[in-house]
């Protein structure tokens, strides 16, 4: 659960950012997005490594992670 409160924190600092930052903050808010995706992508990969027979396929797994 503590999982879903980080990501809800990323995505409501993202959109403040978006809404009321800089340039920089901005850039930073997208980092943060960046990551937070690449870190769901790694969690998924792991689940499918470990549950081979429910693999979930989707075009962002076949790009450069």
């Amino acid at each position: 659960m503590i999982d879903v409160v980080q990501d809800i924190e990323v995505l409501e600092n993202a959109l403040i950012c978006f809404e009321e930052g800089a340039s920089d903050e901005k850039r930073m808010a997208i980092s943060s997005l960046e990551n937070l995706l690449q870190r769901k992508k790694n969690v998924l990969r792991e689940f499918e490594s470990q549950a081979p027979g429910y693999q979930f396929e989707m075009e962002f797994m076949y790009e450069s992670v």
